[in-house]
């Protein structure tokens, strides 16, 4: 799955306004780095996320969409 669909699932868009409202003076780096990671130009579409489980255990988190 692709890095930046994956921290999207996780909530990173909240936790980047949630840390950007929290502290002001460096939201723009928080909005900066954030578009970074899940940029589909950026690392977002490059870097690759994989979940290993067995077929016991829960749907690993993010990976449901």
């Amino acid at each position: 799955m692709p890095q930046g669909r994956w921290l999207r699932e996780l909530g990173i868009e909240a936790r980047a306004d949630a840390l950007a409202a929290f502290a002001p003076e460096h939201a723009a780096a928080i909005h900066s780095a954030r578009d970074r990671l899940v940029g589909e130009g950026q690392m977002g579409l490059l870097f690759k996320v994989m979940g290993l489980a067995a077929p016991s255990w829960p749907e690993g988190v993010g990976f449901a969409g």
